[in-house]
Formats: C-alpha cells, sequence, structure tokens
C-alpha cells in the first residue's frame, strides 16, 4: 500500500497534473467555440463558405475578408471572437499569435489593433501564468527543469533589476516565450513584475506585426505603404529596444 501510494505521488504524479490540464484546456475550447458561434451566428452562408483558417498569408487575406464584409454591421461580435481566441492561444502556448496579429492589424487598422493585441496577450500571458503556478509544478519539473534552472540564474544575475531582465528576454527571446509564460510562476517573479515585464517586452512585436497586418491590406487596395506614420512606429521600437532597459535600470538602482 505504501509503495502504490509513493508512485502515485512521485514520479509519475505529474501525469495527473497533465490530465487536469487537458480538461482544463477541454472546457476553455468549449467556451471559445461557443463565443465564436454565438458571435458569427447571423453569418450569412456565402461568407462562411469562404471562412478558413489562417494557416497562410494568402487565406489570412481571404478570412480578413470574409470578416471585414461581416465586421461593416458586427464590429462588436467580431472583436470578441478574435478576443477570446486570441486568448485562449496565448493561455495554452499554442502556435498563431502573429496570424491573430495580423488579422487584428488588418481588421482593425492599426492603432485600435495594437490596443486589443496588447491587451489580449498580456491577459492570456497571465492566466498560463497563474494555472502554472496553480497545478503546474510538477509538470515544470519534469519537462522544463533545465530552463527554470536557467531562467532563474540569469534573473539572479540582474539583482533587484527584475523587470528589465523580463524585457530583455521578452524582446530577444533566448527562451521561447512560451516557456517563459510556464516557468515564471515558479521562480522568484512577482504578478506585477511578470505582468509589466510581458506588456512592455511584447510590445515591439506586437507593434510590428499588428502593423504588418494593416500593410496586407494596404498592398491588397494600392494605398501607401511606407508613410510617416509608419517609419515614425519602426523608428520607436527601435529607440524603446535599445533605451528602455537602461532607462529601468537606473530607475531601480
Amino acid at each position: 500500500m505504501a509503495s502504490q501510494m509513493a508512485s502515485t505521488t512521485g514520479a509519475g504524479a505529474w501525469r495527473g497534473d497533465v490530465a487536469l490540464l487537458a480538461k482544463v484546456a477541454a472546457l476553455g475550447l468549449l467556451a471559445v467555440i461557443t463565443i465564436v458561434t454565438a458571435s458569427f451566428w447571423s453569418m450569412p452562408p456565402e461568407l462562411w463558405q469562404n471562412a478558413t483558417l489562417p494557416t497562410s498569408i494568402t487565406k489570412l487575406q481571404q478570412l480578413e475578408r470574409v470578416l471585414r464584409e461581416f465586421q461593416s454591421a458586427n464590429e462588436a461580435r467580431v472583436i470578441a471572437a478574435l478576443a477570446a481566441t486570441y486568448m485562449y492561444i496565448q493561455t495554452f502556448a499554442i502556435p498563431g499569435t502573429i496570424f491573430m496579429n495580423l488579422l487584428i492589424g488588418a481588421l482593425l487598422g492599426f492603432r485600435r489593433g495594437i490596443v486589443v493585441a496588447q491587451i489580449c496577450s498580456t491577459a492570456g500571458a497571465l492566466a498560463c501564468f497563474a494555472m502554472s503556478k496553480t497545478f503546474g509544478q510538477r509538470i515544470v519539473e519534469r519537462f522544463f527543469f533545465k530552463y527554470q534552472v536557467k531562467l532563474q540564474a540569469q534573473l539572479d544575475r540582474m539583482g533587484n533589476q527584475v523587470v528589465v531582465s523580463l524585457i530583455f528576454l521578452r524582446m530577444f527571446p533566448m527562451t521561447p516565450n512560451w516557456a517563459v509564460n510556464i516557468i515564471c510562476g515558479h521562480i522568484s517573479i512577482s504578478v506585477p513584475e511578470f505582468v509589466i515585464g510581458f506588456f512592455f517586452g511584447l510590445l515591439p512585436y506586437n507593434i510590428l506585426t499588428c502593423k504588418t497586418g494593416e500593410v496586407l491590406k494596404q498592398l491588397r487596395n494600392g494605398d501607401n505603404v511606407i508613410d510617416r506614420w509608419t517609419t515614425g512606429c519602426i523608428a520607436l521600437v527601435a529607440v524603446c529596444g535599445l533605451l528602455l532597459p537602461h532607462l529601468l535600470g537606473s530607475g531601480s538602482s
């Protein structure tokens, strides 16, 4: 009996955590499907026929045309469906945020698109952080132990400049961002530090991908692509990437 209990709580206990995570993911997927279905319930059949998963730039442009036509009278529904899908992808570390940013930029334009992308990506990352912290300890120890030790060592070298280190890791991801989201719940990082590091660290990526989505639409429409706004945003991203870590570091010292 004792040996059976040891085997349940010992090396194989992570399997129970994986099963629990799978159930949570299934419930979340059901919620997303419900939101998306309710949002597009009134979509005309001819638009449904042309809707497709954005697995390439061509299909992304096709989906953008479908959603844009439906969006003209149902913008809130389209945003709700995009937000639910985006947060689910980010929460469960599913590849595809680049296509979501491109689609959001094309549909909403750069200025509104970057706001939606920042909110959804940060909320999804925080949900991933919270789930990992709540019932992911044994999963992290099983599959991400080396990453955990490496990330903790990097933060220890930075001393009290944790936020600066997190921003740097997001801008120049030596460790994948999804892995950082999972691991951060099990090292010495607070929720505010995680949120600030993610928000500002992923801002350049979200700016560039949302702007690229708007550019893809402009290419199709024949509008000017390289304008003063685009040039200014690119320059601002470059300056932030170079100066923000130093400014935050000097402020915390």
